[in-house]
């Protein structure tokens, strides 16, 4: 157990406990599978991260937005007393908990509390398979009287998620189904695009009365902090018609001293009364309920014990043995409000290949078929956004590279996958269109052109009338084709290919240098009209961080430069909470560059210390050996930094943000959200790959630590083509790289790269720096 701001992680990490119920931002879980997401905080109340919604049916066409307000809450009444509370605190915020605890799971979530001589248990999961939430309820009679208990389970349906043509109201109804004891509520409007806009709540116990009306639940001027139903302690057997809908269920117990009852309550997604029988069938099944339970937590845990981190703070393996790995599983799988981003899915597919290689697979493939045949990309589907931003090719090669090195499974690329707009290629006929369109897709500096931006989307009028140029998409795709190099000399070996991609990558560099040096760092870009963005003749945003650490990335930064470019970021680009994303802010709109110039300062990529961002930072000190550097970073941008604790910044003690508010906002230090974020894609890849340092090549696995200096000793296992590698690193002299020596099962290596064994035994192996 390690204790933290909010509570203290338990079980080995892969819990959260939280004791505190009453938090200026709510704690959130997340659990989904790949076309239902649903979400709770510590006090198991609606709370999402998707701009506030707690429940989505992820469609590939159109998402289903399920809640209204994210109103999906769980009520308690005596019956004697006419008490009436929430086991978790909200919505009826009046009533506050005698016991608390909520624990945040890998995968689930369990609510312990008391109130009035009433004990509350609720786990909440959502199954495989299945397109719903599973809720098991437990309530103990904690008193020496007998006591009459009604349990009301809510949900406020809002269906929708399309453009509406005709009113909403029009086509709402709802049914009870005795049999499955289950309430669905129908949006059977003419314009959906598809027929998954309706909703269902059911229960394996017989509900005592139900309600669909959402004003017989709640009253004509009821609130869910105080619904009437709950409050005279009397159901309406509502079924709704051409009104606002609610799912709510009614459980009357009678609970004799000391006893317990419990049951099980299903909210989920359907199309038909059929649809909504089936997903109750399969999960009220006698023992059905602990059967899913027990496949998706032992899935999960198969899936993360691939890799396993061991380093001297505890807490940081409780976040990337577990934590970060959800983290990254949410925001590709599901993405955010505005799709699954292409650049977001394919930066998964690069830090995942080591623990889940056919996840990797899977992630290339679906991105590649949103590609369109002359090279460039969407920016995101589900739903399609077709805007077309520069940097879409660049993680094309990089994430092949890495799942290939990962795996020698080299036939991939000649795996067929379609392109978005016509036709089909290979996996490495996607890659190399990549590449010569977007090193042939220049302005006049020679650089590639924007479009409607580049990593960072709010530098949307950079490029909007076609002329403006990024920087860092330019040195950005030299990485990736350095990437697309070792492709061609290790597994294409053609001499022909490798002269063509070395000569794209070299007329890029000497574009960098000539044209977005300026004079100790390198630009941002240029505008439509030929004027540079970040640069020393600017008063506002004179300094953007990316442009730097990719340069040291792509490995263009030498000599002097680099040497400048470190003192730059090191000096002028760092806060307590990480690295700013340029300095310093924009106030005032700036239509050459982008929205981001209309941002308040300090807030998002108007000078925050954006994660990502400084997780790229973070990779680039690992490349030239700076693991103090990386370690100090990393420690700033994870949650509880002691410079910016999570009672301070509001984040979640087990997850990663997206940002912090920067030092010119009003509130320095405070987020906004977290989970939804590519800032644990490099995060994992950093800790394991870069600083501990042990990674896959196409010969074998390369150990080559880049440690912080107060590390002496570290260990990591990871699968690795049909083995087992316990890596187990000691640094006596507290360096920070260089390694002196390798032994694999008691006998010397030499050099740092580990055979490919492929034996399905574990093997041990020292390194010494």
């Amino acid at each position: 157990m390690i204790k933290s701001s909010f509570g203290y992680f338990d079980k080995n990490g892969t819990e959260f406990v939280v004791t505190e119920y009453d938090t200026a931002i709510p704690l959130i879980n997340y659990f989904w599978n790949d076309r239902f997401i649903s979400s709770v905080s510590q006090q198991m109340a609606g709370i999402g991260g998707f701009t506030g919604r707690p429940m989505q049916y992820m469609h590939p066409e159109v998402r289903c937005l399920m809640v209204r307000d994210q109103n999906r809450h769980f009520y308690l009444r005596d019956d004697e007393s006419g008490e009436f509370w929430s086991p978790g605190f909200y919505p009826v915020s009046r009533v506050r908990p005698d016991s608390f605890r909520c624990r945040h799971g890998l995968g689930y979530s369990v609510l312990e509390a008391s109130n009035f001589g009433v004990e509350t248990t609720l786990r909440v999961f959502v199954p495989e398979k299945l397109e719903a939430e599973l809720w098991s309820v437990r309530l103990k009679n904690l008193s020496d009287r007998t006591r009459r208990i009604r349990f009301y389970s809510f949900i406020d349906w809002l269906l929708t998620g399309y453009q509406e043509y005709c009113d909403y109201h029009s086509a709402l109804t709802g049914k009870y189904d005795k049999e499955f004891n289950a309430l669905s509520c129908f949006n059977g409007a003419p314009e959906r695009p598809h027929e998954r806009f309706s909703g269902f709540i059911a229960s394996d116990r017989q509900p005592s009365g139900f309600d669909s009306s959402r004003r017989e639940f709640l009253g004509n001027l009821g609130t869910v902090s105080v619904p009437r139903a709950v409050v005279e302690g009397r159901m309406g057997d509502s079924l709704v018609a051409c009104e606002k809908m609610v799912g709510a269920l009614e459980h009357a117990l009678e609970l004799q001293p000391g006893e317990a009852a419990g049951f099980n309550v299903a909210i989920g997604s359907t199309d038909s009364l059929e649809t909504t029988r089936a997903i109750c069938r399969s999960i009220f099944a006698p023992g059905a309920v602990e059967r899913l339970f027990t496949a998706m937590r032992t899935n999960l845990a198969a899936k993360y014990e691939t890799v396993v981190v061991d380093t001297p703070d505890e807490r940081l393996n409780y976040l990337f043995n577990g934590w970060i790995k959800r983290a990254i599983q949410l925001h590709t799988e599901v993405g955010t409000d505005t799709g699954r981003g292409f650049r977001d899915v394919l930066q998964a597919a690069w830090a995942v290949s080591s623990y889940d290689p056919e996840g990797a697979r899977q992630k290339i493939t679906e991105s590649l078929a949103a590609q369109y045949s002359d090279g460039h990309t969407l920016r995101s589907w589900n739903p399609v956004d077709d805007h077309h931003y520069s940097d879409g090719p660049v993680w094309i090669a990089p994430a092949v590279d890495s799942y290939l090195k990962e795996t020698g499974d080299y036939d991939f690329l000649d795996t067929v996958v379609p392109y978005f707009d016509k036709g089909r290629g290979t996996v490495w006929e996607h890659t190399l269109q990549a590449i010569r369109r977007s090193s042939e897709d220049l302005g006049s500096h020679g650089l590639i052109r924007a479009r409607d931006g580049d990593w960072n989307d709010s530098l949307n009028w950079l490029g909007k009338g076609g002329k403006g140029e990024s920087a860092w998409t330019t040195i950005a795709m030299i990485f990736a084709i350095n990437r697309a190099l070792e492709i061609v000399r290790n597994v294409i070996r053609d001499s022909t290919l490798e002269q063509e991609l070395s000569g794209r990558a070299a007329r890029l560099d000497q574009a960098v240098q000539e044209n977005a040096w300026d004079g100790a760092w390198y630009l941002q870009g240029y505008t439509d009209n030929g004027e540079p963005v970040g640069s020393h003749s600017e008063k506002e945003g004179r300094i953007y961080l990316n442009s730097q650490a990719w340069a040291i990335l792509a490995g263009i930064a030498r000599g002097d430069r680099l040497t400048s470019i470190l003192d730059t970021i090191d000096n002028l680009l760092e806060c307590d909470y990480g690295s700013l994303v340029l300095t310093p802010a924009y106030r005032k709109r700036n239509p050459g560059i982008g929205r981001l110039t209309m941002f308040e300062p300090g807030m998002w990529e108007n000078a925050s210390p954006y994660c990502h961002g400084t997780a790229f930072k973070i990779v680039a000190d690992t490349f030239i050996g700076r693991g103090d550097r990386a370690f100090s970073s990393m420690m700033k941008i994870l949650p509880d930094n002691p410079s910016n604790p999570c009672t301070h910044s509001g984040c979640p003690p087990y997850m990663v943000t997206n940002m912090y508010y920067g030092p010119e906002h009003p509130r320095p230090g405070q987020i906004l959200y977290s989970w939804i974020t590519g800032t644990g894609d490099w995060l994992f890849k950093a800790l394991t790959s870069c600083m501990i340092g042990v990674r896959a090549d196409y010969q074998g696995l390369l150990v080559d630590p880049c440690l912080p200096s107060h590390w002496k000793q570290v260990s990591m296992q990871r699968t690795f083509r049909g083995a087992r590698y316990r890596v187990a690193v000691e640094n006596p002299e507290g360096r920070q790289t260089g390694v002196k020596s390798v032994e694999l099962d008691g006998l010397p290596v030499e050099g740092n790269l580990l055979p490919v064994l492929d034996d399905g035994r574990t093997h041990e192996v020292k390194v010494l720096l």
